[in-house]
C-alpha cells in the first residue's frame, strides 16, 4: 500500500515535536501498525485514532494466524490472562527449554470490552485447536474474541467478520482448567544487543540452517562489529549468515560488550522463527552460556518474547 513503518526514534522525536500532556486529547489519521497510537495512550487522556486504509486494519487475521501457530509449535496448553490492560500468555513447552511470552495491550485492539468483577481472567486454551480456528481467517478479515457461556459451560469464542458485524462466523473453544504456573520473568543482564528491522531475514536464515544441522552457533565480534550465524552438520559441512552491523540497512540499533559465542537448538528456533512474518522489528540478546532471548514487536505495540535455554 505505499505505507512504510516508521523507526522508533522516529516516533520518539514525533512524539516530543507534539508536545503532549496529561489532559490532551488527540486525533491520529492513519494508525498504521499501531505503534504511534500506543506510546500516546500511555502520555494522553484521550486517544482516537482512525486508519484511513481499510487493508491495513484486516491484516489482524493474519497476525493472529501467525501467533497461533508459533505458539502452538511450543505449547499444547496453557492460559491466556485477561485484564482491563491486556491479554496476555507466559508458558513453557514440557521439555522445560523454552519459554514464550505474549503481551498483548488493550490499545493493540480496536475495541476492549474489559467487564468482568475479578481483576484478571484465566482462559484456559487448547492451542492445538486455536491454530486451526485461526487458520480459517481470510486475509481480510477482522477478528472478535469473546468469553460466554450457556450453562455451565464456558467458551473462548473467535468470531471472523468483514466490515460489520452483521454476517460473522464464530467458534466457540471450551475453556480449560488449567492450573496457572507462576513463572516469574526477570531481566537479564546480556553483553550482546542487536535489534533488526524488518526481521524478515530471520525465518529464511533458519530455513537455510535447519538444512545444515540441529544447533546454531550465534557469534557476534566485538572488533569487527559483526554478528554471525553458523550451523554445522553431522559430516562436518557447515553453513553462515553473517551480518555487518555498522552497514546493514537492517540493523536498527547494537550494543555488544565484549565478544560472545553461544550454540542454541535449531528446531525451537525455526519454530520460533515464524513470528518474523507479521513482526516489525526482532531484538536479540544473548551471552556466552546464558539463554537466548527473542523479541518481537507486534503492531500496536504488542510483543512475542522467547528465551531458549543454551546447548552446553
Amino acid at each position: 500500500y505505499g505505507q512504510t513503518i516508521s523507526q522508533p526514534y522516529i516516533v520518539a522525536l514525533m512524539t516530543a515535536l507534539l508536545k503532549p500532556y496529561s489532559e490532551s486529547t488527540i486525533l491520529e489519521i492513519g494508525t498504521g501498525s499501531g505503534y504511534q497510537a500506543a506510546v500516546l495512550s500511555k502520555i494522553v487522556k484521550k486517544l482516537y485514532t482512525i486508519e484511513r486504509i481499510p487493508q491495513l486494519l484486516e491484516k489482524a487475521a493474519k497476525i493472529w494466524k501467525e501467533l497461533a501457530a508459533v505458539i502452538a509449535g511450543i505449547i499444547s496448553e496453557g492460559n491466556f490472562i485477561a485484564t482491563n490492560e491486556k491479554l496476555e500468555l507466559l508458558a513453557m513447552d514440557d521439555s522445560r527449554v523454552s519459554l514464550v511470552y505474549l503481551d498483548f495491550p488493550s490499545d493493540a485492539f480496536a475495541r476492549w470490552n474489559y467487564n468482568a468483577e475479578e481483576e484478571r481472567l484465566k482462559i484456559g486454551v487448547n492451542f492445538a485447536d486455536f491454530k486451526r480456528v485461526m487458520a480459517r481467517g481470510k486475509a481480510k478479515d477482522s477478528i472478535k474474541f469473546l468469553l460466554k457461556r450457556e450453562g455451565e459451560k464456558a467458551y473462548f469464542t473467535v468470531a471472523f467478520f468483514r466490515g460489520t458485524e452483521a454476517a460473522q462466523r464464530a467458534f466457540n473453544l471450551p475453556i480449560l482448567d488449567i492450573p496457572e504456573e507462576r513463572i516469574p520473568l526477570k531481566e537479564l543482564a546480556y553483553k550482546v544487543r542487536v535489534v533488526f528491522s524488518p526481521p524478515t531475514f530471520f525465518a529464511d536464515m533458519m530455513r537455510d540452517a535447519k538444512v545444515v544441522g540441529e544447533e546454531l552457533e550465534i557469534v557476534a565480534d566485538k572488533d569487527q562489529e559483526l554478528l554471525i550465524f553458523r550451523a554445522v552438520s553431522e559430516t562436518g559441512g557447515t553453513y553462515e549468515y553473517s551480518v555487518n552491523l555498522r552497514e546493514s540497512g537492517d540493523v536498527v540499533e547494537f550494543n555488544i560488550e565484549e565478544t560472545s559465542s553461544a550454540r542454541y537448538s535449531v528446531d525451537f528456533l525455526t519454530k520460533f522463527a515464524r513470528a518474523a512474518k507479521v513482526a516489525e522489528s526482532l531484538t536479540i540478546q544473548y551471552s556466552k552460556q546464558m539463554p537466548l532471548q527473542l523479541d518481537f514487536s507486534l503492531p500496536g505495540g504488542a510483543r512475542l518474547t522467547f528465551l531458549l535455554a543454551p546447548r552446553l
